[in-house]
């Protein structure tokens, strides 16, 4: 693989966060605040069905994405997981909080 030819393609066509994601991995580089992602206001982030209320399966992948930067995204993952945890379900099964969202998510984001 052409790292540098790859590195180019993500600075050209990437969000700024994947961006910021490639920059942190190659070189130790920390993300602008720009860069980052909004969450919504219980730390959790939405997904493209959800129509803007925070989903499990967007904040999964979210807070994978922000596990590859530094201190900076670091707040952002503490809320992440809280709102994953306030979403987990006695039974240890996650689920989405409205049932709305449940009848909108994708096959694999419902239990």
């Amino acid at each position: 693989m052409d790292l540098a030819r790859a590195a180019a393609f993500v600075e050209a066509n990437a969000d700024p966060l994947d961006r910021a994601r490639l920059r942190a991995l190659l070189h130790g580089e920390t993300a602008a605040p720009e860069a980052l992602p909004r969450a919504n206001d219980d730390g959790g982030f939405s997904a493209s069905w959800s129509g803007g209320d925070s989903s499990l399966d967007a904040t999964c992948s979210m807070l994978d994405r922000l596990s590859d930067l530094g201190d900076e995204a670091a707040t952002l993952r503490a809320r992440a997981i809280l709102f994953l945890q306030a979403r987990r379900r006695a039974d240890g099964w996650w689920e989405e909080e409205h049932a709305s969202l449940t009848a909108q998510a994708p096959p694999w984001a419902t239990p």
